[in-house]
């Protein structure tokens, strides 16, 4: 199978490949009967040595290509697709009596950047020490996942309702699996995180999982969920020299691109600053054309009003979320002094909120003077702009979802500050880890080669030391954010 590599990994037309030639442990191969058909496995070993069976690659859903690209689809069936994959893996064959809960994760990214379940960047090692059956699964991303035209042919949420199906799927399947169908758990991080907060307030989701575990994002934030995106509908038509007058020729011009385009040429649909803002594709409330919806109101509102499934959830921050983004701004020359002399343009893209408007300019001068009231070339500045940064983008979203939803159900919070040997960021040289920052709680939990080596024995009191979180309140900063929006 051909596996991509760098940006095209963040597209759902060719996301998590699973590479089956990759070595594995023994030579057994499980087979598992389903009601569509026999599917074969692998073994694998845990990181402490459990075998366990591997389910990678399996087809949830029909491929969206052709006329069914930027639409959903519903039919579950095997056929060979590269795209819509699910990896199922169990130590609870052949299936018993006694199912096990189920662990479901949805990957980050954006909704656009790389990601991928390939146990490549997902791997299962340290959770198959645990007793649970673990489900990892792609699902459309970008233009081809997100497009939203506020028309019949592209209401939109496709990269949603992906993972509507998968969670179907499992529902139908994962008992032969020796998963339990009634307690399954979803739990993802950044974009999927504010997927799973999307799923507890959509009607499509309703009794598809039982818990939620919601890790460093929430889809109630300050910006809004428009009903449509039609205005990067017609940029992405023409980057690919599609008509942008006429809605159906656009999207029929767009569905004979080639798949591979869209991440090629990925960065065009960005602004000039640096990939920002990092949330370009939003999800939509989607107009009724008679369709089925997976948004139908406002996340916010609906966490507001008590319209959510009451299930027990974990929701939490880590503490310098987006770091990257201050550090890459501040050693960048040319990106530092576009910030300072574009302060009141440059925010509301950076930190994700209304732009152009006297509203706008007020809170750009605002959060100026509340987190960096000095110059950007100032010592003080990279924490100031940390602190920006998580706020703006994470905190502030992943806070307010924390206290509608804990007003209705049981929701455990949590702060992760451990810093590791490992980081998804090093500063002020390669070797020294400037954590802890977005996704390095992965590092512990769901992790691979394609991001860092497995723990060795040596390192194995980090992977449970990095548990070690604490609760935490909301401080004087967010209290800042808390008045503007």
């Amino acid at each position: 199978m051909k596996y991509f590599t760098g940006q095209l990994l963040g597209l759902g037309v060719i996301l998590g490949i699973m590479s089956l030639s990759e070595q594995v442990r023994g030579n057994n191969y499980p087979e598992v009967v389903t009601s569509l058909g026999t599917i074969k496995g692998t073994m694998m070993t845990s990181y402490h040595g459990k075998s366990f069976s591997a389910f990678r690659g399996i087809r949830y859903a029909q491929p969206p290509v052709a006329e069914l690209r930027f639409k959903p689809f519903a039919n579950q069936t095997l056929i060979d697709e590269d795209c819509l994959r699910l990896n199922i893996y169990t130590n609870n064959l052949p299936a018993t009596d006694k199912l096990k809960s189920v662990l479901v994760y949805l990957h980050p990214g954006g909704f656009w950047a790389v990601g991928s379940s390939s146990q490549y960047f997902a791997g299962p090692n340290y959770l198959m020490d645990n007793d649970l059956v673990f489900v990892s699964l792609n699902y459309r991303l970008g233009s081809l996942g997100f497009m939203s035209t506020g028309t019949a042919e592209s209401p939109g949420n496709n990269g949603l309702k992906d993972q509507v199906m998968a969670l179907k799927f499992l529902r139908s399947h994962i008992e032969k699996f020796g998963g339990n169908p009634n307690d399954i758990t979803l739990m993802g991080y950044s974009a999927g995180a504010m997927s799973i907060s999307m799923h507890l307030v959509s009607p499509m989701s309703v009794g598809l999982f039982h818990k939620a575990i919601v890790m460093s994002s929430a889809a109630t934030g300050q910006w809004e969920n428009p009903v449509d995106q039609l205005h990067l509908a017609k940029k992405q038509a023409r980057i690919f020299n599609c008509p942008d007058d006429n809605v159906d020729d656009m999207i029929e011009c767009l569905r004979k691109v080639d798949g591979n385009e869209f991440g090629i040429r990925l960065k065009e649909m960005f602004e000039v600053f640096d990939y920002q803002p990092t949330l370009l594709w939003i999800p939509v409330v989607e107009p009724d054309f008679g369709q089925e919806r997976f948004l139908v109101e406002d996340p916010t509102l609906s966490f507001y009003e008590g319209r959510f499934q009451k299930i027990p959830i974990i929701s939490g921050i880590i503490k310098l979320e987006f770091a990257q983004y201050a550090i890459s701004t501040l050693t960048n020359t040319e990106r530092r002094e576009q910030m300072e002399s574009n302060w009141e343009t440059l925010a509301p893209i950076c930190f994700q909120y209304e732009r152009d408007t006297e509203r706008s300019k007020n809170i750009s001068r605002a959060l100026r003077k509340a987190y960096l009231d000095f110059p950007l070339t100032d010592e003080r500045a990279l924490e100031g702009l940390n602190l920006l940064y998580a706020d703006g983008l994470i905190i502030f979203s992943v806070l307010r979802f924390i206290r509608l939803a804990s007003r209705h159900t049981p929701v455990y919070s949590y702060m992760n500050t451990y810093v590791g040997n490992r980081s998804h960021t090093y500063y002020p040289d390669d070797k020294t880890p400037y954590g802890p920052v977005h996704h390095d709680d992965l590092i512990y939990l769901i992790t691979g080669k394609g991001v860092v080596p497995e723990f060795d024995t040596l390192d194995s009191k980090q992977v449970t030391k990095a548990t070690g979180q604490h609760s935490f309140k909301m401080g004087t900063r967010m209290r800042v954010l808390a008045r503007m929006f």
